[in-house]
């Protein structure tokens, strides 16, 4: 993107930020996979880091990325990917087994997989909040994370979504049964556009509250983080990508000129002033799916 963000005629726009030099916004993102029973290998979706500390993090991603995850571990048959949670097939317990769900952090030229030591998630709302633990031997820690937003953009403002797009997977090696190596496809992808809709009381691919955008979005880049766009200004997360009403496959998609329609959900948060320039930030969710905490499964 050049120094206008939206050039006239464009209604919305991107920077591909996956170059020869990795940028520093892969640092703050992860990439989720699950994994058949096989070892057969699904890329999910995207996550953003909103804690650390040392090699443990908490993560917010979209909701369906870890019910898609359930899915591809016991594949089930395909369905479109705007289909709603009520007309698909019984959902499927999700394991976070890190031989069946694992996440991709990267830092620099470094990389490292990450196994999910909790999840918790509202499928209306399309949100998720996990903890993960890098599962390294070179003492490979998290470095950057998201502050979060509770600021709500106006109609007509611009905003702008990361994501990782175009994912695939070749040269699969399975070892006894379980995954040895794989090669991964993505590009890092930042889309800048207006908003055009407030939903606060959820759309029909979003019950929760949410907003409705000009940027298009691919699959892959579900779970990716939304904010207020400035250029040359801290990303602050007030939502992430949820969905988008037309397929990958629609030339529409790669189209400048024609408005997309991506959903993004609503962060559920709220930020209290601690003084000396410290907040603190309540996130909320209700109606819980969990993994990894017994006492929350399926707690309403």
């Amino acid at each position: 993107m050049n120094n206008d963000p939206l050039p006239p005629g464009f209604a919305w726009n991107q920077a591909d930020l996956s170059g020869d030099a990795p940028s520093e916004m892969h640092s703050g993102l992860l990439m989720l996979m699950a994994f058949e029973e096989r070892g057969t290998p699904h890329l999910i979706g995207t996550a953003f880091i909103a804690e650390f500390s040392g090699d443990t993090a908490v993560a917010i991603t979209a909701a369906h990325n870890l019910t898609g995850a359930a899915r591809a571990q016991v594949p089930i048959g395909r369905h479109h990917p705007s289909a709603l949670e009520e007309f698909l097939p019984g959902f499927q317990r999700v394991s976070i087994d890190p031989r069946r769900l694992q996440v991709t952090y990267q830092c620099g030229e470094r990389v490292s997989s990450g196994r999910i030591n909790w999840a918790v998630w509202n499928v209306a709302a399309d949100l998720a909040v996990f903890s993960l633990t890098l599962i390294n031997l070179d003492g490979l820690q998290f470095e950057k994370m998201f502050p979060l937003s509770a600021e709500l953009p106006k109609i007509g403002s611009m905003i702008g979504v990361l994501g990782y797009a175009h994912m695939s997977v070749s040269n699969v090696t399975l070892e006894g049964g379980w995954l040895g190596s794989l090669t991964v496809g993505r590009r890092l992808a930042l889309r800048v556009g207006t908003v055009t809709a407030h939903h606060p009381e959820g759309h029909l691919l979003c019950r929760g509250p949410c907003i409705e955008t000009t940027v298009p979005a691919f699959g892959g880049m579900s779970g990716g983080p939304a904010f207020i766009y400035a250029r040359d200004t801290t990303v602050r997360p007030f939502g992430l990508i949820s969905s988008d009403q037309r397929d990958d496959d629609d030339p529409a998609k790669n189209d400048r000129s024609i408005p997309g329609s991506a959903i993004l959900a609503l962060l559920p948060i709220r930020i209290e002033n601690q003084g000396g320039g410290k907040q603190e930030v309540f996130f909320t969710i209700d109606k819980l799916l969990s993994a990894g905490i017994a006492e929350l499964d399926e707690h309403t």
